[in-house]
Parts: structure tokens; C-alpha cells; sequence
């Protein structure tokens, strides 16, 4: 039988695929993934391939990585396999260093050439603020983090991450859930995240913080912080003896903004719980 898709007969291009978007993958386990549950390619991705072509999901963490065979766009297999001589579904061996586990999907002809692909690992983990597609901060729950610390953030190529310790479930349902200490602790990752900023901003070998693309999530947190708390940014003039305290000034005024946001939310949902 032949495919009923036969679209793509180039060898010289791949098309290219963006997490949450257009693949979508899900682990199995809480708080820690545990298992390779699913992969869903969008149906409009899938309408240009070939339904013989070979879906892979690659996951790693700090120091490993393994691959896992999904089937063909045709015919899904879930959950996915694992390529290696061991086989199943189990990622237990890549969570149980703490790190924070990172993926992309890749389909490939049967002749080994790629038909689409996700051109960069995308973190796996909860999207807390912003999209899906577009996050402004992913939340996971980790093995471990830094002794003494309740969370602790990481700064992806896709988003800002807040770790939270496994046996502080706890916090993190307050956090997924918008309640309890969410409020008093989002404050502080907001002003880390801008800290990291301006920090890079300072540095000989930095980016300057009005030179960030608005693709990135660099560029997504100033943007955001300009168009809903009124924070645009100070004029800058390359001097780090002027643009620090500007931007210090800067910082203060939308993380009060932001702050004072957060109250109200928090006073609106207490009137709501009240009344309830």
C-alpha cells in the first residue's frame, strides 16, 4: 500500500517544528516524570509528511540522553519505545539526577533523512505564566536543588524555570494552583528574572537588555513588563555607571507594579473564597 502522503521529495530542507505547537509530549508521573506517555504531532504538520516516516523523541538530561521510537506519522505507537538495547518507556535513569529533563521530536524517511524536526531542545515542565507556546516562566518539580533553598530558578533557552524540591509538593500545588505563599514567592522570582537581566546587561560579555529579540524569552519578559505594568525601559547609554541605577529604578517600579497586581488578585480571590 502507498502513503497517501507523498508531499515532501526534498532531501535539502526539513520542516520545522516548535514544542507545544506543534508536538506535544507527555510524561507520565508526579511530581517527577517517570515514563514516555504520548506524542501528538499537529495535524497540519502531519498533512505535509508521509505517513511512513518515523517519529522520534529525543529526552536528556545534564549528562545522558536516550531516544524513543513514537511509530510513524501514520501510525502512532504510545507510549513510545525506547531505541536502545533495554527498550520501554521508563526515563526513571534521566530524572534521578535532579537536572531538568529536555526534549525534541525529529521524523525521519525511511531512506534516514529528515522530513521536520525541532531545531532546539524545549524544557519539559509546566507552563506558569504566559502560553504554552510563548512561556514567560515553566515551574518542575525536581529530585534536589541548592541545600538550604525552597526553589530555585533556571534560566532555559525557552523560559526562566522555577524548581521546586519533590518533597515540597506542597509548595508546588500553591504555586500550580495560584494560592497560599504563590503570591509572596512570585514576587521574588520576578525580581530574579530581572536581576539576571540587568546582570547581562552590566557584563563586558552580556547582552545589552534593549537588544533582546521579542522571539526570545528575554525578549517576552520585557515586552510584558512594558505593555501590562508600564514599565518601559529607561534611556540607556552604554555606560554601566548610569545605566545601573536606571535600571535598578526601572526594576523597582514594575516589580512594585507587578506586586501591587498581585495583591489585588490575591484580595479578589480571598472576597471570592468568602462569599463561596
Amino acid at each position: 500500500m502507498t502513503s497517501k502522503r507523498n508531499k515532501r521529495v526534498s532531501w535539502g530542507s526539513s520542516i520545522t517544528m516548535n514544542s507545544n505547537n506543534d508536538v506535544n509530549l507527555v510524561l507520565g508521573g508526579n511530581p517527577i516524570p517517570n515514563s514516555v506517555m504520548e506524542v501528538t504531532i499537529r495535524e497540519e504538520i502531519r498533512d505535509q509528511l508521509d505517513d511512513e516516516h518515523n517519529v522520534y523523541i529525543d529526552i536528556r538530561s545534564s549528562n545522558t540522553k536516550e531516544r524513543f521510537h513514537a511509530g510513524t506519522v501514520g501510525s502512532p505507537i504510545n507510549p513510545p519505545i525506547s531505541t536502545s538495547a533495554t527498550g520501554g518507556s521508563s526515563i526513571e535513569h534521566l530524572s534521578v539526577s535532579g537536572s531538568l529533563l529536555r526534549w525534541k521530536a525529529i521524523v525521519v524517511s525511511q531512506e534516514g533523512h529528515k522530513s521536520a524536526e525541532m531545531r532546539d531542545y524545549t524544557t519539559y515542565a509546566h507552563s506558569f505564566l504566559g502560553s504554552n507556546s510563548d512561556p514567560l516562566l515553566k515551574i518542575a518539580s525536581v529530585e534536589k536543588i541548592s541545600e538550604g533553598r525552597l526553589w530555585e530558578l533556571k534560566f532555559e533557552i525557552d523560559s526562566p524555570v522555577v524548581c521546586i524540591p519533590k518533597e515540597r509538593q506542597d509548595l508546588y500545588e500553591a504555586l500550580t494552583k495560584r494560592k497560599g505563599e504563590c503570591w509572596i514567592l512570585l514576587s521574588a522570582i520576578v525580581e530574579d528574572i530581572f536581576d539576571h537581566l540587568i546582570t547581562k546587561h552590566v557584563r563586558p560579555d552580556g547582552t545589552e537588555i534593549d537588544h533582546h529579540l521579542e522571539t526570545t524569552w528575554e525578549g517576552r519578559w520585557l515586552k510584558s513588563a512594558k505593555y501590562k505594568f508600564e514599565g518601559n525601559l529607561p534611556e540607556l547609554s552604554g555606560d554601566v555607571s548610569t545605566d545601573l541605577p536606571r535600571l535598578l529604578d526601572w526594576k523597582k517600579r514594575v516589580t512594585d507594579n507587578i506586586a501591587a497586581s498581585i495583591d489585588y488578585h490575591r484580595m479578589y480571590q480571598e472576597t471570592e473564597d468568602d462569599e463561596n
